[in-house]
């Protein structure tokens, strides 16, 4: 009876595992840093066929972000705002909420004529680069692309309001 137990738990746990390792949901952190200032997330979109978006911006840990305006955005140039400590602290928070450190160096779609957009996470000692061609990654990964992106669409708009 004891053997029995024994093999269904191994399968169970290899089950597990296997889940684990194709939905990339191994990699769980002990705690995420609090108000940590040892921070800096990149994101950079990419140039398409068509009037993708092109810009890259960086965050770091005390608030600041660069910005970095290429070509089909509202704001071209380079320009540095500030953002409140706690909206650092929030998108420090989702990153590992999400786990993206365990997510895959690369995603790719299968066709051709769209953007990427390449994160870049570093936070203490805590670093990962992800490429996501076509927009091709899973959901968590598309939540951090987008909270980066309003955080920057936060601070331009307030750009815009400034000069007018």
């Amino acid at each position: 009876m004891k053997t029995r137990y024994k093999i269904i738990l191994v399968v169970l746990i290899g089950m597990g595992l296997a889940i684990s390792f194709q939905f990339d949901l191994l990699y769980v952190p002990l705690f995420a840093p609090a108000n940590s200032t040892d921070v800096e997330i990149k994101l950079e979109k990419t140039a398409c066929y068509g009037p993708c978006p092109v810009y890259s911006v960086i965050i770091y840990g005390d608030g600041t972000v660069l910005y970095d305006g290429i070509n089909h955005v509202d704001n071209i140039g380079k320009s540095t705002h500030q953002i409140p400590q706690e909206h650092v602290d929030d998108l420090v928070a989702m990153i590992y909420k999400l786990n993206y450190f365990s997510l895959k160096d690369r995603y790719a779609a299968n066709w051709t004529d769209d953007s990427t957009v390449i994160t870049s996470v570093r936070i203490d000692n805590d670093q990962k680069t992800v490429t996501n061609y076509g927009h091709y990654g899973p959901d968590r990964l598309h939540e951090i692309e987008k909270k980066i992106d309003d955080l920057t669409n936060f601070i331009l708009i307030l750009e815009m309001k400034d000069e007018n």
